[in-house]
């Protein structure tokens, strides 16, 4: 084995040893985290007085007020309103936490959330593995190419039986629309995706709806925990 080949091995192997350390880690920091708990994704550039962050801020203060957690990846736009709306009417001397951001620490640098605190992974699809172990459905607001590719990399491990067939919510029907056209009138058509995978989604501008639906499969999990 020559000189770059060991090179390449240790490299490898401290790799593999960080990836490890910083799963333990933040799964101990998730286990302070109140459950059952719900994921919401979306964009980093939405302003706090935009209609969509004051949805995520509505959706989320209406999850933990019955109960219900909010997991985010700890950034700014839809994640920093989704915090904060978790956090708004959480009493003091709480033992567990009612919300939790997950962060990559190549992302967002000079960002600090100012409602919860973040945990932060050196890679992204370990923040990804984390966000979706410990949630029970999946909100995804507007956002861009990383919202997009959270949505479309969730459903995927969804098609092939890595995660469970969880509620996936989409919030901004006219925002998602189109992407709802291209699964049922082009992938659909073309037999790329089957309905059971399009049947996942729920699009609606209805926050009741979106609750209703977290609501009931936070309630299975309850029924099959106590």
């Amino acid at each position: 084995m020559g000189k770059s080949s060991i090179k390449e091995t240790v490299e490898i192997i401290g790799h593999a040893l960080s990836v490890a350390w910083q799963l333990i880690r933040s799964t101990r920091i998730l286990s302070t985290v109140r459950m059952p708990a719900v994921t919401i994704w979306g964009g980093t550039h939405a302003d706090q007085n935009s209609a969509y962050a004051q949805q995520a801020f509505a959706l989320s203060q209406k999850l933990v007020t019955n109960n219900i957690s909010v997991l985010t990846g700890g950034g700014p736009g839809i994640m920093e309103a989704a915090n904060c709306g978790a956090v708004s009417d959480q009493q003091e001397g709480d033992k567990k936490l009612s919300s939790l951001g997950v962060g990559v620490t190549s992302v967002d640098k000079a960002y600090t959330n100012p409602c919860v605190p973040v945990t932060r992974v050196d890679y992204f699809f370990l923040r990804k593995w984390l966000l979706i172990r410990y949630s029970l459905a999946f909100v995804i607001f507007p956002g861009g190419v990383g919202t997009v590719d959270e949505l479309f990399e969730l459903l995927n491990f969804m098609k092939h039986g890595k995660v469970p067939k969880l509620p996936v919510i989409l919030i901004g029907t006219q925002y998602w629309q189109p992407i709802m056209d291209w699964f049922n009138t082009r992938a659909l058509a073309h037999g790329f995706v089957q309905q059971s995978q399009v049947d996942l989604l729920t699009i609606t501008d209805d926050l009741d709806e979106a609750f209703e639906i977290i609501k009931h499969v936070c309630e299975t999990y309850r029924e099959y925990v106590d």
